[in-house]
């Protein structure tokens, strides 16, 4: 009974994490699509000499472009084909179970 409480708990994990890793991807992918709004909306700003050295002295770059977000994106795709694979392996691992309980009789 205690294997199968475990094998419940190890897919209800997987599955909560397979969810999680989709609401990063989506707010990712919003992320995205608003920084491209921008991009694309063909306003232009001009650069005080402050902000151009602070951009040439490699400030936080993050926090504008696209680079984060579309590495956020990859990175919650990953997890959760990793996540998926844990349900897949627990799936077989409990066919293999029920395989050899079965052939025990």
């Amino acid at each position: 009974m205690s294997m199968a409480l475990g094998y419940a708990s190890m897919v209800n994990g997987a599955a909560q994490a397979v969810g999680r890793e989709f609401g990063r991807f989506n707010g990712a992918a919003e992320k995205v699509a608003r920084v491209g709004a921008l991009v694309s909306s063909g306003d232009r700003v001009s650069l005080s000499a402050e902000a151009v050295a602070s951009s040439a002295a490699g400030s936080d770059a993050s926090v504008s472009g696209l680079e984060g977000p579309m590495v956020d994106m990859r990175v919650a795709k990953y997890a959760a084909i990793a996540n998926m694979r844990v349900i897949s392996a627990s799936d077989e691992m409990s066919r293999a179970l029920i395989d050899v309980v079965h052939s025990k009789r």
